[in-house]
């Protein structure tokens, strides 16, 4: 057996030391990225306008015009990839119900409407 000196020992041990670490700290992170790999950002569920009417209703009447989204003093409301408004991006642009409901006004159809009590 061969003679080592304390501070070969030591160095060697630290190195060693030093590798199990980063192999624990890559295992443990390759572990972390297979359950959540990257932040993803939620998908978005298309919140109607206010005063739409139950969705297959909505739907059946909605023309694709456009109106609501036009007359809304905010731009809250948007088009889907269909032509159908909901309300875009509710944490940068809200729908601030405006008084007399222009949106819902504007639309000739009867998809948005005043059947709601509190939308008065």
């Amino acid at each position: 057996m061969a003679v080592v000196d304390r501070r070969t020992f030591w160095t060697k041990v630290l190195q060693d030391l030093g590798l199990i670490v980063l192999r624990t700290l890559n295992a443990y992170v390759a572990g972390l990225q297979e359950v959540n790999p990257l932040v993803q950002e939620p998908a978005r569920t298309l919140e109607r306008p206010p005063g739409a009417l139950p969705e297959p209703e909505f739907l059946r009447r909605c023309t694709r015009c456009g109106d609501c989204s036009r007359f809304c003093h905010f731009a809250a409301l948007r088009p889907d990839p269909d032509g159908l408004p909901w309300l875009w991006d509710p944490a940068s642009h809200p729908c601030y119900r405006c008084e007399g409901f222009p949106c819902i006004a504007a639309c000739s159809t009867g998809a948005l409407s005043f059947r709601d009590r509190l939308l008065r």
